[in-house]
């Protein structure tokens, strides 16, 4: 394990300009068009607290509708 103040013997290139202002700035860009091209990302997690429906013995269940993706459900059974 290398200590805080060791360097390794052998840098790849791109690893030295990762560590330089300069790569931090064309990171920081590059992450920048990124989201402009691809548009805000959707990580909203739905979660429900109560399930009233039939009884289920397995851990995950899970109801996909094809024709509209907001109608599908999983269901996943806490066995503590």
């Amino acid at each position: 394990m290398l200590e805080r103040d060791e360097v390794p013997a052998e840098l790849r290139p791109i690893d030295k300009f990762r560590g330089t202002a300069a790569g931090a700035v064309f990171a920081a860009g590059l992450l920048g068009l990124a989201d402009a091209l691809e548009g805000p990302r959707d990580e909203r997690v739905e979660i429900v607290v109560d399930y009233a429906g039939e009884p289920f013995s397995d851990r995950i269940l899970m109801r996909l509708d094809p024709d509209n993706a907001a109608d599908s459900i999983v269901v996943v059974r806490n066995t503590y």
